[in-house]
């Protein structure tokens, strides 16, 4: 069964068959996921979801971590448009994030 298992996703993923190469599992592994879960903590904090602004930062910091690491194997001088990409959306969620909280506690002092 693993056997079967292993060849479906071998052709599903031929890219990944060549293990000399590991754009396509950092791609798959690393930059989708990334960009999957700036998109929707952003969505969270423009629908205005209670902490988002926790997850965004904690989102930014995983960011900043994988993004040292991908450029110590220097993996960001040719193929890092995604995790720059996911980057600026996580930024646009944190700001938001922020702007939620000033305009919270701006109409708290003036009421």
């Amino acid at each position: 069964m693993n056997r079967l298992l292993f060849l479906v996703v071998l052709a599903i993923f031929p890219c990944m068959a060549n293990a000399s190469d590991p754009t396509p599992l950092i791609e798959m592994f690393v930059e989708w996921p990334l960009l999957f879960m700036s998109a929707i903590l952003c969505l969270f904090a423009f629908l205005k979801f209670k902490n988002s602004l926790i997850s965004n930062l904690a989102l930014l910091l995983f960011h900043l971590l994988v993004l040292e690491w991908l450029t110590e194997v220097d993996y960001m001088t040719n193929n890092g448009d995604m995790i720059w990409l996911s980057l600026i959306i996580n930024i646009i969620g944190v700001g938001l994030g922020f702007y939620k909280i000033s305009r919270k506690s701006s109409s708290d002092n003036g009421a």
